[in-house]
């Protein structure tokens, strides 16, 4: 089974260790939630891929999850194309917000931490997002926030944490392993097919709609290279 009586636990408290999705970030206000956060990883019980929630405590504001040795996050993108085909097995449940709703969440938070990017750009990625999200013909639970922060090395393989499941396109959980280390057009497509998603075409456009994102992101901390650069190209393409 996945778990072992002799496997060490930790306790996980609701500010996570790494918030970097997309450079977007979530506030966890103490006690809210936790109920619904206490769900997360239960969704994806029979899946390995996804971390173990063993107990949960509203009165504590903790979450008791595996220990996962040696739990450091994963550098290589070459194992997620394993991971993400896991993720999109696991049968979709109910009760859960949608991609939509996670889009909607992503950007209205985005706006108001935007360091200087331009809002036409913004504005565009948001509605093609949307258009990602309301035409998706395959609804799978999603991970929502798939950054290589949030993927651990364990004696299983690589394993996900901290997720904010939706229901919807999987293909959304793609984005930040398509753009790690990425610099040109051409190897992110050639990315994408690496990592063999549901549909390759509207993984391109999820990547194209959320670079905004990570353009933030760079524009935020004063970087300025080939990374950023196709970060704007692909947000000025929808603008």
């Amino acid at each position: 089974g996945r778990r072992q009586d002799d496997r060490r636990h930790l306790r996980h408290l609701p500010l996570p260790p790494f918030r970097r999705l997309l450079g977007v970030s979530e506030a966890h206000p103490r006690r809210r939630g936790l109920r619904h956060r206490s769900r997360r990883p239960g969704a994806w019980a029979s899946c390995p891929a996804v971390v173990s929630l063993l107990d949960s405590s509203v009165e504590d504001n903790a979450l008791l999850i595996e220990a996962l040795e040696p739990g450091t996050p994963l550098a290589s993108w070459h194992p997620a194309a394993d991971l993400l085909g896991q993720l999109r097995d696991v049968p979709a449940p109910t009760g859960f917000p949608t991609v939509a709703d996670r889009v909607d969440f992503m950007f209205t938070l985005a706006a108001r931490r935007n360091p200087g990017v331009p809002t036409e750009l913004l504005d565009a990625s948001h509605a093609s997002a949307r258009r990602l999200a309301d035409t998706g013909t395959v609804v799978r639970l999603v991970h929502g926030d798939l950054h290589p922060g949030n993927v651990l090395t364990s004696a299983r393989g690589p394993v996900a944490i901290d997720p904010r499941p939706c229901l919807g396109d999987p293909d959304l959980d793609v984005v930040d392993w398509a753009f790690l280390d990425v610099t040109t057009d051409t190897q992110l497509r050639a990315r994408i097919a690496a990592l063999n998603p549901l549909d390759e075409a509207r993984a391109y456009e999820w990547c194209r709609s959320l670079a905004v994102f990570l353009l933030m992101s760079h524009v935020r901390r004063g970087i300025e290279d080939p990374a950023t650069a196709l970060f704007r190209q692909l947000a000025e393409t929808l603008a």
